[in-house]
């Protein structure tokens, strides 16, 4: 009986870990036009998950994604290698407006992926999503992560 116990209280540790670990957020993406596209998202904040990313996934719930929030502005390029999903990648500045699309990236495919220029956070969501709410650079998106991930001051 006792093990049984134990059985239970460990599979309840684990069930809660893993809750509290695909936690979402909310992310707000304001067109230039006025509309506004409410996207529920991973966060992907260390090194070891942006590197897993969306990858295996075989499912993506409309307009369900993953923000990847990186320490400091980047170039680092994306791939597609392991993930069996279509997907547009969102790039965005420190301050949340749009500076690179990506649409339909290929599944499996190892081409690296990345704007002209840097950014500091990448929403991934489903293929076809960028064209769908027509998502244009210089839309902006309310980050709840916004000015909690240090950057490098801009030169002027």
């Amino acid at each position: 009986m006792k093990s049984r116990a134990h059985f239970l209280t460990a599979l309840f540790l684990v069930l809660l870990i893993s809750c509290s670990s695909a936690s979402l957020e909310s992310v707000i993406l304001k067109t230039r036009v006025g509309r506004e596209i409410t996207f529920r998202v991973e966060l992907a904040r260390t090194t070891q998950e942006r590197e897993k990313g969306l990858m295996h996934r075989r499912e993506l719930a409309f307009n369900h994604g993953m923000l990847f929030v990186f320490p400091e502005e980047t170039q680092s390029p994306f791939w597609m290698k392991n993930t069996p999903l279509s997907l547009d990648m969102i790039f965005l500045d420190r301050d949340g407006v749009v500076v690179g699309l990506i649409e339909n990236a290929v599944p499996y495919s190892e081409e690296l992926l990345m704007p002209q220029v840097p950014y500091s956070y990448v929403l991934e969501v489903s293929g076809g999503t960028i064209p769908r709410e027509g998502i244009r650079i210089g839309d902006s998106v309310q980050l709840p992560v916004q000015g909690q991930v240090p950057v490098r001051p801009r030169p002027h």
